[in-house]
């Protein structure tokens, strides 16, 4: 009787621990594939300042989905204990950083337009650098003959590290490199989070957005 009692707690607590192991198998799979998670306890929204954010409450881990035009934009597994952390960029800083995307010299009398999606800004070691990371997609057009041409272009991530102790002024840039480099790269300059953001980015949305640019300078021609 009393081994029949230990083997139903043990094939209890075994049952527990399975079901709890599938439970977080297939809420850390959706979060690997940018999708929301199904077990969730309790949901709690909230804004701070520029980012709104969505708490998901799971069983020893929560997952929180962050959207801002200033600051985080990504999807966080984490465990319960962590806080929701908010760092952003002021006004004046993202419109800096946009003018430092900007000033990329055009080819003969090409007219170059980018998109600067920010993906994550954190405090380094003092309070006034940040660590900013970020995709560019920046593509430049001439009109000839009544049409318009794409001359270059190029859509890359960064990070950039943003001192604002005086002035503004971006003290390091860091890119992956192309090649069989460029996976490599990606994992020493971003953490998994932000990499797995960047790789469900929507270049439909940004080539659109960079359409809408180019016809309204050069209206009333239209991209083909």
């Amino acid at each position: 009787m009393k081994k029949r009692k230990t083997l139903i707690i043990l094939i209890s607590i075994l049952s527990v621990i399975f079901i709890l192991s599938t439970i977080f198998i297939i809420d850390y799979s959706r979060y690997l594939h940018n999708k929301k998670p199904i077990f969730v306890i309790s949901t709690k929204e909230n804004t701070i300042n520029n980012t709104k954010y969505t708490l998901y409450n799971g069983i020893l881990y929560k997952v929180i989905e962050y959207k801002s035009l200033y600051g985080k934009n990504y999807m966080e597994f984490t465990n319960i204990f962590k806080k929701v952390d908010v760092v952003e960029l002021t006004i004046e800083e993202y419109n800096f950083i946009k003018d430092y995307f900007n000033e990329e010299i055009p080819e003969n009398d090409s007219k170059c337009f980018n998109v600067v999606n920010i993906y994550d800004v954190e405090y380094s070691n003092k309070k006034y650098i940040k660590e900013v990371s970020l995709w560019v997609k920046s593509s430049c057009y001439y009109v000839e003959q009544r049409k318009i041409n794409e001359t270059k272009g190029y859509s890359i991530p960064y990070k950039l590290i943003l001192n604002s102790k005086e002035e503004l002024k971006i003290d390091n840039v860091m890119s992956p490199r192309d090649g069989s480099y460029y996976n490599k790269d990606m994992k020493k300059i971003f953490e998994k989070s932000i990499r797995l953001a960047m790789d469900n980015i929507s270049f439909k949305e940004i080539n659109n957005n960079i359409k809408n640019q180019v016809e309204e300078y050069f209206y009333p021609l239209k991209l083909d």
